[in-house]
């Protein structure tokens, strides 16, 4: 089957591929004061979005840090940007184009929405080669387990907020794989997601195995239930026996508010 974006990514692009398109309508060498500085935020801010949509190499915790670092290098860059945007509509009218910022907006919403469409298929297809190896067929993903299932009720009901009601409804129905102690969700698509889009949910749950301690950890990617991992204190090595990852009774575990 081909793979194909989610309503949800179809619906993320076209927003942002029309915000992006209505700003260039807006010539930023005619602004000023208030006006100007809302601009350019807004500039920064859609910049931000389209810069970090579908990023998956982010260590966690810092897509918050990297937009505001983006949206204040594009504000800090302003002034070199408007003399940018006004060499770009002088040149195009001087080429005899009628309403150069009207055939940019019109440019710049088609290409993002191109560009978005074509990262969220290519990233569809990606997550499906990680389960293929040798030609077989991707690994098909199977029931949750109730053991796992637990564990992640445990974890969503140490805090409130932060998506809660969703992730839980998003549990009803999870499928997963399973591979070395981590837990790959499969979500259907019209499940109900957060606003919040992709973190690592600010609750551990802890045992004692083998002299170590192991942290379970649970990540949302794209507003979805994503992986279940666990961590141990000490890390493990390379040359260390490995450890055993089989997953416990969540009874025994410790919850508790926080991230690993």
């Amino acid at each position: 089957m081909a793979s194909r974006p989610t309503p949800r990514h179809i619906v993320l692009a076209v927003a942002r591929a029309g915000a992006l398109g209505a700003l260039t309508l807006i010539d930023p060498n005619r602004l000023s004061g208030a006006r100007k500085h809302l601009y350019w935020l807004g500039a920064g801010a859609l910049t931000s979005a389209e810069s970090l949509a579908g990023d998956q190499e982010q260590i966690p915790g810092t897509r918050p840090a990297l937009a505001v670092g983006i949206t204040g290098a594009t504000y800090g860059a302003q002034d070199l940007l408007a003399r940018g945007d006004k060499w770009t509509m002088d040149f195009l009218a001087r080429r005899g184009v009628r309403h150069p910022r009207r055939w940019m907006a019109v440019l710049t919403a088609v290409g993002s929405l191109a560009i978005t469409l074509f990262e969220a298929r290519r990233d569809s297809a990606l997550q499906e080669a990680r389960y293929v190896w040798d030609g077989q067929d991707p690994v098909a993903a199977e029931p949750l387990p109730e053991d796992v299932r637990d564990i992640v009720t445990g974890l969503l009901d140490t805090v409130d907020g932060w998506g809660v009601a969703e992730l839980r409804a998003q549990l009803a129905d999870a499928r997963c794989r399973n591979s070395n102690g981590v837990i790959e969700f499969e979500i259907p698509d019209d499940a109900p997601t957060p606003l919040l889009e992709s973190y690592t949910f600010p609750a551990t749950g802890t045992f004692e195995r083998d002299g170590r301690t192991h942290v379970i950890i649970l990540d949302i990617d794209e507003g979805k239930l994503a992986w279940l991992s666990q961590l141990t204190e000490p890390s493990w090595e390379d040359g260390d026996p490995e450890p055993d990852w089989s997953w416990p009774a969540a009874a025994t575990l410790s919850f508790a508010e926080g991230s690993a």
